[in-house]
């Protein structure tokens, strides 16, 4: 969780707050090293920001693709998996190293199908996660003739619901006894509390659970649910471990890892300290001092789902590669490096040297393979493996300099990825220098930036509420037509009572407007970050929009 969140604000704090909307460049103050080690600067000299790499929330990842498509900057996340984002229509600039959610609707139907339920309900949380992948699973199930009996949202906006909403909940499904089937598209929190109101209402073994991958496995849902939980049946990606990423990670310390600015918060979060010299954290508060030789422990809990965070086809091939995979300085040959799924390399063996003409026979080596891909070269009469992992090897292929175009097109034929590569000994060590360099100036930066943040929040949340003001103006005449005659209010409702203001509302203003959803229609709890969302999930009678005033990051 602890990693998740420094990614996160890495994310956020690279990217989103420095972006110049006439410009499209990145602040003076936080590119003076980025300038010297590209040399690609925009207008005024100013570094033009390459790409955003981010965020492992999807609601946190439509907002920011939102914001980013005007500019035209390509967004790379490692963990956002809502259908929502593989609309290249709406996010033509997103990609993501992670499936989306539409391929666990489709196990998660496929699954009901071989257990023959015909006749199932359907619980999902009220968030981006829960909503889409509900949207995707009932197309799915329709189509595959399966009835939903029961179709239950979690609510989440009004705060942690009641033991009764549950208890209301189950009594539900138990009035639907032909539906012993039950999807869950939720997270560990929503089903324990779920599964609590089971034991409750003794109905341990009256339902089989069909799970998604946010709450299958959980240690917390588990503890005390046995029972309720037997034969449940969870979705989950197929996650292996990084080779050698825990040794690695375990040998971190806060003084040999200067280049993440948050590891000492981390480390003061993990063993309840305060470190010298670090900007004060949550955990820092009781005053203890951390001594410096603390040490993470063997079984220190990791993301198990580190896998992708980034693979072959996006990583930096520089550590991976050597001088002696490349046929250098020849006026008829080149190297390519060639990414070839696991799955295919027999296939690339077998018909690499068939691809296009000219291609210089048993040239290939496999020099690097992760979870899921191989990277290949080709050397003049020798094949070797350089590097694999667990799914993926990386190979090089040497073919004559006139058929590397032709190779590359009938390459992706086969599903095999060409990596733009020019091996410079000189070029990797300078880019490694100046990785190091960008650090320290960032470190350098961060004080300034914070100080500068608390000078002019004040003015930019003034800001922001103008602008609030007038978006509730305009739509209400685009919706309501002139001349104006409507009233604009604030609301601050009770933690508990949005379900029951939401009720209120639609049955008021109703008769605005009979294309809005009936009865049961609910906010989104996607907030807006900082005023830079587009539109909202949610469409009501009348004119809505949520402020979030809290600016403070909330513990999970």
């Amino acid at each position: 969780m602890n990693l998740q969140k420094i990614a996160l604000r890495n994310a956020g704090a690279g990217s989103i707050s420095n972006i110049n909307a006439e410009q499209r460049a990145c602040n003076a103050s936080s590119v003076a090293g980025a300038a010297r080690a590209t040399g690609d600067t925009g207008p005024g000299g100013r570094q033009v920001i390459a790409g955003v790499v981010g965020a492992a929330s999807s609601v946190t990842s439509v907002q920011v693709a939102n914001l980013l498509r005007l500019f035209k900057i390509p967004q790379v996340s490692f963990l956002s998996t809502s259908p929502e984002l593989s609309n290249k229509a709406r996010f033509e600039y997103f990609m993501r190293t992670i499936p989306s959610d539409s391929h666990q609707v489709r196990a998660m139907v496929e699954i009901a199908k071989k257990l023959e339920w015909r006749y199932v309900s359907v619980i999902y949380e009220e968030s981006n996660y829960g909503i889409k992948a509900f949207e995707d699973l009932e197309t799915m199930l329709a189509r595959n003739n399966i009835c939903i009996a029961v179709k239950e949202r979690l609510m989440r906006e009004s705060g942690e619901p009641h033991d009764s909403t549950y208890d209301g909940l189950v009594q539900r499904l138990m009035a639907r006894p032909r539906a012993r089937g039950v999807i869950v598209f939720a997270c560990e929190r929503e089903v324990a509390a779920l599964m609590a109101a089971v034991r409750r209402r003794g109905a341990n073994v009256a339902f089989g659970w069909l799970g998604s991958d946010c709450w299958a496995g959980g240690a917390m849902l588990a503890a005390g649910n046995e029972r309720a939980l037997e034969g449940a049946i969870g979705v989950q990606l197929q996650a292996k471990p990084v080779r050698g990423f825990r040794e690695y990670f375990l040998n971190l310390t806060v003084e040999n890892n200067p280049r993440n600015p948050w590891f000492a918060e981390f480390w003061e979060q993990q063993f309840g300290c305060r470190y010298p010299g670090a900007r004060a954290g949550r955990a820092g508060r009781s005053g203890r001092r951390c001594s410096g030789a603390e040490r993470l422990a063997s079984d220190t809990p990791l993301e198990g789902r580190l896998q992708f965070v980034g693979s072959l086809l996006t990583r930096n091939l520089a550590d991976l590669v050597k001088k002696e995979h490349f046929i250098l300085d020849s006026e008829y040959l080149t190297t390519l490096l060639v990414i070839v799924p696991k799955s295919l390399f027999n296939d690339w063996n077998a018909n690499y040297e068939k691809i296009t003409n000219m291609i210089v026979p048993r040239s290939t080596q496999l020099i690097h393979q992760d979870n899921d891909y191989g990277l290949f070269t080709v050397t003049l009469f020798k094949k070797k493996i350089i590097h694999q992992d667990n799914d993926y090897g990386l190979f090089t292929v040497t073919l004559f300099k006139k058929v590397v175009e032709e190779f590359k097109l009938h390459a992706r034929e086969r599903k095999f990825v060409v990596r733009e590569f020019s091996y410079n000994e000189a070029d990797l060590a300078a880019g490694k220098n100046e990785i190091t360099k960008l650090v320290t100036d960032k470190k350098k930066q961060f004080g300034p930036l914070v100080r500068w943040l608390k000078v002019n929040f004040s003015e930019c949340f003034c800001a922001w509420i103008h602008v609030k003001a007038l978006r509730v103006f305009v739509e209400s005449v685009l919706r309501y037509g002139l001349p104006v005659n409507f009233q604009a209010a604030v609301v601050v409702p009770a933690r508990k009572s949005m379900k029951k203001l939401r009720d209120v509302l639609q049955q008021l203003y109703a008769h605005l407007d009979h294309s809005a959803q009936q009865g049961h229609a609910q906010a989104s709890e996607n907030v807006e970050i900082a005023g830079l969302g587009f539109g909202q999930s949610e469409y009501f009678p009348y004119v809505f929009y949520k402020i979030n005033i809290d600016m403070i990051e909330k513990a999970v």
